[in-house]
C-alpha cells in the first residue's frame, strides 16, 4: 500500500497536528508517528497514532481522508511524520515527511508611527515585526472627516520580514481631511496571525498658512513687531529677520521662536519676544510654522526698512520772540516725510485771528535745505502765535519743532517830521519826530537838491532813537 495527496508536506511549518492522506488500497493496520528531530525538546515524543482507532475509514483507500489534531506537540520543535500502513497480505508501505516546524506563535505586529490620534500627512507605517510572514495587508477602515474609501494594501517583499522600524515601500493614497482606523495584519508560515490598530488618525496635507501679515513687503517699520493671522494651530514655527541691505547688521538673521498662543489658528496682533533691528537696515522677514501632521507653511515680506530715527527740522526761520510780515516758515528737513503740518496757535487775543494748520504737500515733504512752503497762510494781523511744524516719516516716526512768540506785523512804521518844518531855514542838523511804533533799524537821509554844492549825508538811528 502507499499513501498519497499526504499534508503537511517535508519543510512545512505547521500549528496543529492535523495529517491527510489516501490511501492505495484498503489496510489491516497503520499508524501515524511524530517523532522530534530537533528544535524544541519534547518529552513525550515519538507521538503515535493508530490508524482506525476513531474511524475505520483511516484504513480504507478511495477518499483523502483526515486526522484532526492527534497529538500534542511541542512550540518550536522539528519532526519527523511516518505513516505506515501493512494490507491483507502483509505488505507495509511507508510515507516519510521532514522537517515538519511545529510553530503556535503568533506573529506581533508594534506600530510606531502613528499612534491614536494623531494627524499625519503620510500614509505610511513605521512598524516592528516580531517574525517573517507569509502575507500580510494594512487596512485603513475610513471612520469620519471627509468621505472616502477603504484601501487595503498588500505587504510584499521586505515589507513580510521580521524587524524593527520598518516601513512600506510605497505608500497608499488617502483622501485629505478623511479620519482612519488603520489595521496591519499578517500570517505566517504554519497560518499563526497576528494584528495591531491605531484609531482617530487624520489624514491632512494641506499646509498652514499665514495671511494678513503685517507689515506688508516695501514697508518702513520703527518697530519690529509683526502682526499675521493663522489658518489652524501649529506645533512649531519662527519668525526671522535676515537683513537684505542698508546698514550692516551682525546679529542678523535673528529668529524668533514661535510658543504658546502664538502657535493657534487664529489673528495674532503682536510678537511676544521681539528682536533687536539695527536703524537703517533692510531686512526680509520669514514665517515658517509646522502643524501636527509635519505639514509646513511659509510665508515672506521683503524690503522692509526698520528706522527708528524722527524726521528733524532745523535752520527754522522765524525763529522764537520775533515779529515777521510773513507767515511762510523757512526749514531744512532730514528726511522723506509722508505727512507734516504747520500749526498757528494763536497766544495773543486779537479780533478776527483763529488758530490755523497749514498741511504740508508735494515737495514739502522732500528732504532738503531751505524749503518753504508752496502757500503760506493768511494770518491775522497784530496777532501772536506759537508756530509748530509736525512730520510723521513712513516708519510712523514723528519729529516736531516750535517757535514761540512769532508776532504777525504787516503794518509799516510811520514817521511824523515835527521840526525842521517845510522851507525852513536851520543852524544845525537836529530833526524832531514822532514814531508810531519801535522800529528795529531807521535811516535820515540828507539829500542836497541846492544851494551850496554838497554830498548827501545818511545817519544810522540807533538806540533810543528806534522808539516809538
Amino acid at each position: 500500500p502507499s499513501f498519497s495527496n499526504t499534508t503537511p508536506l517535508s519543510d512545512a511549518k505547521i500549528k496543529n497536528s492535523d495529517i491527510t492522506y489516501t490511501l492505495s488500497e484498503n489496510i489491516t493496520s497503520g499508524f501515524v508517528r511524530y517523532t522530534r528531530a530537533s528544535g524544541a525538546e519534547d518529552t513525550n515524543s515519538p507521538h503515535t497514532y493508530t490508524l482506525g482507532q476513531s474511524d475505520v475509514t483511516e484504513l480504507q483507500s478511495g477518499a483523502v481522508r483526515t486526522i484532526t489534531d492527534p497529538f500534542t506537540l511541542v512550540n518550536g520543535a522539528i519532526y519527523t511524520i511516518e505513516l505506515t500502513g501493512t494490507d491483507t497480505t502483509s505488505n507495509t508501505g511507508t510515507e516519510t515527511v521532514a522537517n515538519i516546524t511545529f510553530d503556535t506563535t503568533s506573529p506581533v505586529f508594534n506600530i510606531n508611527t502613528p499612534s491614536n490620534s494623531a494627524t499625519v500627512n503620510t500614509s505610511n507605517l513605521s512598524y516592528d515585526l516580531s517574525k517573517t510572514i507569509t502575507s500580510g495587508s494594512v487596512i485603513y477602515t475610513r471612520t469620519g472627516g471627509t468621505a472616502a474609501d477603504n484601501v487595503t494594501y498588500n505587504l510584499s517583499g521586505t515589507e513580510l520580514k521580521v524587524g524593527t522600524s520598518k516601513s512600506l515601500s510605497t505608500f497608499p493614497t488617502l483622501v485629505n481631511g478623511a479620519i482612519y482606523t488603520i489595521v496591519i495584519r499578517g500570517t505566517d508560515a504554519a497560518g499563526n496571525t497576528g494584528n495591531a490598530t491605531v484609531t482617530d488618525i487624520t489624514f491632512n496635507t494641506t499646509p498652514p498658512e499665514f495671511t494678513g501679515i503685517t507689515p506688508i513687503t516695501g514697508a518702513s517699520i520703527n518697530s519690529s513687531n509683526v502682526s499675521y493671522s493663522l489658518s489652524v494651530n501649529i506645533t512649531s514655527g519662527s519668525v526671522t529677520f535676515t537683513r537684505t541691505g542698508g546698514t550692516e547688521d551682525g546679529s542678523s538673521p535673528h529668529i524668533v521662536t514661535l510658543s504658546g498662543t502664538a502657535l493657534t489658528g487664529g489673528v495674532h496682533p503682536y510678537l511676544s519676544n521681539l528682536p533687536t533691528l539695527v536703524d537703517g537696515a533692510i531686512y526680509t522677514i520669514s514665517f515658517s510654522g509646522t502643524d501636527a501632521a509635519n505639514n509646513t507653511g511659509t510665508a515672506s515680506v521683503t524690503n522692509i526698512t526698520f528706522d527708528n530715527s524722527n524726521p528733524g527740522f532745523t535752520n527754522i526761520t522765524p525763529i522764537s520772540d520775533t515779529s515777521v510780515n510773513t507767515s511762510n516758515v523757512i526749514y531744512s528737513l532730514s528726511e522723506n516725510i509722508v505727512s507734516g503740518y504747520v500749526a498757528y496757535y494763536l497766544k495773543s487775543i486779537t479780533t478776527g485771528a483763529s488758530n490755523y494748520v497749514y498741511q504740508l504737500s508735494s515737495t514739502e515733504l522732500q528732504s532738503g535745505t531751505n524749503k518753504s512752503l508752496l502757500t503760506p497762510p493768511t494770518l491775522t494781523n497784530g496777532a501772536i502765535y506759537n508756530i509748530v511744524i509736525s512730520g510723521t516719516d513712513a516708519a510712523g516716526n514723528n519729529g516736531n519743532a516750535t517757535l514761540s512768540d512769532i508776532t504777525f506785523d504787516t503794518t509799516p512804521p510811520e514817521f511824523t517830521i515835527l521840526l525842521p518844518d517845510k522851507g525852513a531855514n536851520v543852524n544845525i542838523s537836529d530833526i524832531y519826530y514822532t514814531l508810531t511804533k519801535n522800529i528795529v533799524s531807521g535811516t535820515v537821509t540828507y539829500t542836497r537838491t541846492g544851494g551850496a554844492a554838497a554830498g548827501n549825508i545818511s545817519y544810522n538811528l540807533s538806540g533810543t532813537e528806534l522808539n516809538k
